[in-house]
């Protein structure tokens, strides 16, 4: 894959409230590093969760990207994790699902297919903005 150019991402995400980050940094170590830039270069607070591909992650680095995060924002609450399901017609993952029983999000978004898709189920809405790179995750079986 080819990342997305920085100046474009500076584009898209500079001067939002919060840049949500569903997973897969990919930087294989360097996900600090990657993370502050996102955030210095966009002037814009970031927030991720791990991904499946996010390795060599040590105690500080799961800090960083933890499995989940809850996020308070405009009188929602929002659970941001990285697999949740392949999309609407699919099974919600069971540990997602006990997550959001237990949390009772207004929101989840997530990560893990790289394709765009937002649905509604049980009186939840799942979103996956998809990927901010290349589309070349198209391609992949999830």
């Amino acid at each position: 894959m080819q990342p997305c150019p920085l100046q474009a991402v500076v584009v898209y995400f500079s001067g939002m409230h919060q840049i949500l980050h569903a997973g897969d940094v990919g930087h294989h170590g360097s996900h600090k590093e990657v993370l502050q830039q996102l955030a210095t270069s966009t002037s814009t607070p970031v927030l991720a969760v791990a991904g499946n591909v996010d390795d060599k992650l040590d105690a500080a680095g799961h800090c960083m990207l933890p499995s989940h995060r809850v996020i308070h924002a405009a009188g929602w609450v929002v659970l941001l994790v990285h697999i949740v399901a392949a999309g609407p017609a699919t099974k919600i993952d069971a540990s997602v699902a006990s997550l959001v029983q237990q949390i009772q999000p207004d929101i989840v978004v997530c990560g893990h297919s790289h394709k765009p898709a937002c649905w509604v189920a049980d009186g939840v809405y799942y979103i996956n903005p998809g990927s901010a790179g290349s589309s070349c995750h198209e391609q992949l079986p999830r």
